[in-house]
């Protein structure tokens, strides 16, 4: 049973196994008249009739076949390397920026630590007795460093209570509402205990 006899169909053009229709000459006229006449060869396609004369086809050597996925891992290196290049080149860079621009900059942090120093003035005590004009000792240093504490000129802490001290006396009792007899009673020391705050 022959091929056509199984199948019903035309013949599958891309079936490579099936035998080529053979024609044959008609028996009244000879097998030259026959046969088709040559053509003109124009080279490009002489591969595709198997032609003696056809250039044989190089064979890629064993070892040397590239997967897609190698073409793709190398054309994709290759464009990589490209834009690492421009950029580098400063072809993405901005027109305003300056030709000598770094490309990295560096910045350092320095840390300054100050050390405050905070000095608190000694509490200003206030004296514990009334004072006069006249008198002198300890107490009435203490008075005059009070008055000078608070701004009040008494000339030199001497514990000397003259003339100077009683005019800051005076200004203090004035400045705080008492009357400014120079006298530094018992009204006029809560007045100063109460301006050095304690």
């Amino acid at each position: 049973m022959s091929r056509d006899d199984v199948d019903n169909g035309p013949p599958d053009p891309d079936d490579w196994f099936s035998e080529p229709d053979v024609l044959e000459p008609a028996h009244d006229q000879p097998a030259a008249a026959t046969a088709a006449p040559p053509t003109e060869s124009t080279g490009i396609d002489d591969w595709l009739d198997g032609s003696a004369d056809a250039p044989p086809r190089r064979r890629r050597p064993s070892g040397m076949s590239a997967s897609p996925s190698l073409v793709i891992a190398v054309v994709l290196g290759l464009v990589i390397l490209l834009i690492v290049g421009l950029a580098v080149g400063g072809v993405f860079s901005s027109g305003s920026s300056s030709p000598n621009q770094p490309l990295f900059t560096i910045t350092t942090h320095q840390t300054v630590t100050t050390q405050t120093t905070t000095t608190t003035k000694p509490s200003t005590s206030v004296p514990t007795t009334t004072l006069k004009p006249g008198d002198k000792g300890a107490e009435v240093k203490v008075l005059q460093l009070a008055l000078q504490h608070l701004g009040y000129s008494v000339g030199k802490v001497d514990g000397v209570y003259g003339p100077a001290t009683e005019q800051a006396v005076k200004s203090f009792q004035t400045a705080h509402g008492l009357t400014a007899d120079g006298v530094c009673g018992p009204q006029t020391l809560a007045a100063l205990k109460n301006a050095l705050g304690g």
